[in-house]
């Protein structure tokens, strides 16, 4: 018998990222940040059996050749069972898919890690 396990961790990707936004009202935003897809993992296992036989009787007046002599073996023959297949014991989810984990200012306008460096209205009223 053999029995084997494997573990699979599925493929994810992670990024990290920085941003810097240049709004015409003259807004300027920052930030730093990351996401990554989800994360999962399975372990499943197979077994894998042996089918074996023993000669317990080749002649019906000496048992004796079957057990206690030189030749004589445990188990005559073996050969691998047919049709095992992988069980799947359990699947974990490690972590959902993260999306737009900021740690340092926002993504968007007028949110975190902006701040307000020019009126346009006042010196250049065409951009604003």
């Amino acid at each position: 018998m053999q029995q084997t396990f494997q573990f699979d961790l599925s493929k994810f990707k992670t990024n990290i990222y920085y941003l810097l936004l240049f709004q015409t009202t003259g807004q300027l935003c920052g930030g730093f940040g990351w996401e990554s897809e989800a994360i999962n993992l399975k372990l499943s296992t197979k077994f894998d059996f042996q089918d074996c036989y023993k000669n317990v009787i080749s002649d019906l007046c000496d048992w004796s050749n079957t057990f206690s002599t030189k030749d004589s073996k445990w188990l005559d023959s073996c050969t691998p069972s047919t049709g095992s297949s992988q069980v799947t014991l359990k699947n974990w989810q490690i972590t959902p898919a993260l999306t737009d984990q900021s740690l340092l200012g926002g993504t968007v306008a007028n949110g975190r890690g902006c701040w307000q460096f020019a009126q346009w209205t006042k010196w250049t009223p065409y951009v604003a």
